[in-house]
């Protein structure tokens, strides 16, 4: 994979908190911070979004996050699915799996709608000339199981980052994706629909 830039934040948080006071406010009036995991705010994923929800799957938002290399931070935009139709019913009995079923307002079929159509492919194109550096484009795909009613928050977050995923890395090279590596447990991961 290409060589990326290296940063001086030691942190997902500490470099999420710095993306959001470099954010414009004409641009962006109003970026929130969400961790992944609450209870492990230091070490976990964080999301930049457009507004202060939570849960925010609905919403498309900048992730920073550890890539596999302990030492790195990974900066990227995220759409999330959800689950569909054929697996809503199993999600409906908790707030918290209710807030997992894609409705019509998802920012997911905006970026579905462009990546099928290629735009979203020349925006990439765009990102990466403008930066002069290369982009990685990252499709992780996983499993989502139904929340149980007693779960606590903590046992969830606990829950998520144990289900397995597998991800798809692709190259931009002049508007068109190539797919240059894959990782994690392929067989038997579906995106639900």
């Amino acid at each position: 994979m290409a060589s990326t830039p290296h940063t001086t934040f030691k942190t997902p948080r500490a470099l999420a908190e710095a993306l959001r006071d470099y954010a414009q406010p004409d641009q962006c009036p109003s970026v929130s911070l969400l961790p992944f995991n609450r209870f492990s705010p230091d070490e976990t994923n964080w999301w930049l979004c457009p507004k202060s929800e939570n849960p925010a799957y609905h919403l498309g938002k900048f992730t920073v996050k550890r890539t596999d290399h302990d030492d790195d931070l990974f900066v990227g935009v995220g759409f999330e699915k959800g689950v569909g139709p054929t697996t809503a019913e199993f999600f409906k009995s908790t707030r918290f799996g209710k807030a997992w079923i894609t409705g019509r307002t998802w920012r997911w079929h905006k970026f579905l709608e462009a990546f099928s159509s290629g735009t979203f492919a020349r925006y990439v194109n765009m990102a990466q000339q403008a930066a002069g550096l290369p982009v990685t484009v990252i499709i992780s795909v996983g499993m989502m199981t139904p929340p149980h009613p007693k779960m606590t928050d903590e046992d969830r977050a606990v829950m998520l980052d144990m289900l397995p995923r597998q991800r798809l890395y692709f190259a931009c090279d002049e508007s068109k994706l190539t797919l240059v590596q894959e990782t994690g447990s392929g067989g038997g991961l579906v995106a639900y629909g």
